[in-house]
């Protein structure tokens, strides 16, 4: 809805569903500042032909999105952290974006950090942070969006 009353609003008529379902398929996480960071490149009337919304994407978009947010991601870590629990966080977090299922249960990271640290500060903090996202259902933890995982990947997990 978001993008479709930003596209109103500036009177581009060319921009569909199909525009828009393109441009939200092209993004992983939907919160506003990244849909108006995409509207922001793709404010165009002529925006409508998919090539032209990948290369837009690939050579602006993204690239926005991460020197942002990785940025931020690395100095929110740094700030809240001490040296010896951000060594904990960083490897409770690489291990999750290296997980194929995209979720690390308890039980893996009681066996990943195997005492060397307060896994429930650890834990705790990094919620608190918005690193990652409990779910109470499977005794798991996930990243609260996919950027973050981007984010680990991208620093070398």
């Amino acid at each position: 809805m978001l993008l479709s009353r930003l596209a109103q609003s500036s009177q581009l008529t060319s921009w569909t569903i199909e525009t828009i379902a393109n441009v939200l398929g092209r993004l992983d996480d939907w919160f506003p500042f990244f849909i108006q960071c995409a509207f922001s490149h793709l404010r165009h009337e002529n925006c409508s032909d998919d090539a032209y919304i990948s290369e837009i994407f690939e050579r602006l978009i993204y690239p926005e999105l991460h020197r942002s947010f990785f940025t931020q991601f690395d100095e929110r870590l740094q700030k809240r952290f001490l040296a010896t629990e951000r060594i904990a966080a960083e490897q409770v977090m690489d291990a999750l974006a290296r997980s194929p299922c995209g979720r690390l249960t308890r039980a893996s990271i009681n066996q990943l950090l195997d005492g060397s640290s307060d896994i429930n500060s650890i834990l705790r903090r990094l919620s608190v942070q918005q690193f990652l996202e409990y779910l109470d259902r499977s005794n798991a933890y996930q990243f609260p969006f996919h950027l973050l995982r981007q984010w680990r990947l991208a620093r070398g997990a």
